[in-house]
Formats: structure tokens, C-alpha cells, sequence
């Protein structure tokens, strides 16, 4: 797996902008945690006391040119996730870190035959191997893109590009 590199730690970054930026760089684009927190923040879509909502994370997603889209989470919609295809679930419990109803945004980058999910984790700033049976069972809802549907993901136009290359220089 590659390297995550230190700005996946949530202090005043909140999950949602860290995974968010996470799926990004993931997916061939270059974008800070930090930049992208305080873009979302500006914009109203992050707050550091109320963290991201869903509509907020979806919004700021395809204003960065990513075609997300909700769905539910199974064992099964986690074997399409890959390290540059994660798929960004939304869950509360113990494999997610919380206390049940306190949502965190996390990326499942691959699972494995084991029925082992690997989660790109911003509470951790690691890896994490978890169950695909909890992280999906306690799963609120999915966000995919990136080549799980049918449209072929995500599309990264030009002025996007630019915008976002723009933010990462700061």
C-alpha cells in the first residue's frame, strides 16, 4: 500500500475533509487535507465542532470533478474498493472509532479473501484491517465513484484541475 504521509491526522481537520482529500489523491489528484478542511470550512461544508454532513461531502466532492454517489454498504459493494477506487463509508461503533450515532467518514481501500476490509482510517491516520461484516453492517450509507458505476467515475476537468492545483500550493 502507499504511503499516507502525516496529513491524514484529524486534529482540526475533521474526518470528512481528510477522507475526502484521501479519495482525491487516491484517485490522481493532489489536494492537502489542510487546504481542503479550510476551503470547506469557508464554504460552510465543515465545521471543526460539527464535522462534515454527507450533503456537504457529496457537494464539495463533485465541485472537485469526483461523480460520488450514495448507496448502501454490503460485503459485497466493499470488494469493488481499491487503492486508487476507495469507496467511503459513514458508520458509527467500535469499528469505526465512535460512539454508535457519532458518524465518522472513512475510506475502504481492498478487501481480501478473509473477509478483511482495509480502511484508509482519519482517526487513526493508518491503515486499519477491519471486518467487512462490521464496517458494512454498521454503515450508515456508501459513497462511490471512481469506476463502480457505470459512468465511469470520476472526471477531472481542466478548470477543476487548476482550481485544486491552486489550493494545494497554499
Amino acid at each position: 500500500q502507499r504511503g499516507m504521509g502525516g496529513y491524514l491526522n484529524m486534529n482540526q481537520r475533521g474526518c470528512g475533509p481528510i477522507a475526502l482529500a484521501d479519495m482525491y489523491n487516491r484517485s490522481g489528484g493532489g489536494i492537502s487535507a489542510r487546504s481542503l478542511a479550510g476551503s470547506m470550512y469557508s464554504s460552510g461544508r465543515y465545521s471543526p465542532r460539527r464535522g462534515t454532513s454527507v450533503g456537504d461531502y457529496i457537494d464539495t466532492a463533485h465541485s472537485m470533478g469526483m461523480n460520488l454517489k450514495p448507496g448502501k454498504v454490503t460485503q459485497q459493494s466493499l470488494k469493488l474498493a481499491s487503492p486508487t477506487h476507495p469507496i467511503t463509508v459513514v458508520g458509527s461503533g467500535s469499528d469505526y472509532g465512535t460512539r454508535r450515532g457519532n458518524n465518522h467518514f472513512m475510506n475502504v481501500i481492498g478487501t481480501d479473501s478473509h473477509g478483511t476490509a482495509y480502511v484508509s482510517n482519519p482517526l487513526t491516520g493508518r491503515i486499519d484491517r477491519k471486518p467487512t461484516s462490521t464496517v458494512a453492517g454498521s454503515a450508515v450509507i456508501g459513497l462511490y465513484g471512481s469506476g463502480d458505476e457505470e459512468d465511469g467515475g470520476y472526471t477531472f476537468p481542466q478548470a477543476i484541475k487548476d482550481a485544486f492545483q491552486k489550493l494545494k500550493s497554499e
